[in-house]
């Protein structure tokens, strides 16, 4: 998902799909633009709202957030919501849900 602002600024990208049953939304990438834009500090807030509704209308019950990328990170969006699953093995990520 893109999210521009007046069609005319790039103010964040995300990528994700759902799982492979549908129950749950994974966003395995989840980026505001760099630089100042009107929708700063909204990014989160919006793709999070798209994504409930995208779950809502495939039956999924989770939205995950995959591997977040410091401790910064996990503490922002934890105000949203979200409750960090430490990976336990190489092949386990580290990833924030939230149930709906």
């Amino acid at each position: 998902m893109a999210i521009w602002y007046a069609n005319t600024q790039l103010c964040g990208l995300s990528v994700g799909k759902p799982t492979y049953n549908g129950s749950k939304i994974r966003l395995d990438v989840l980026e505001g633009a760099p630089e100042n834009h009107p929708l700063k500090r909204k990014v989160v807030e919006i793709t999070v709202l798209a994504c409930e509704a995208y779950a809502s209308l495939i039956g999924a019950e989770q939205i995950r957030i995959m591997r977040p990328v410091n401790a910064n990170v996990v503490k922002y969006y934890e105000s949203f919501g979200f409750t960090l699953r430490q990976g336990k093995a190489s092949n386990v990520p580290t990833y924030l849900w939230r149930n709906l």
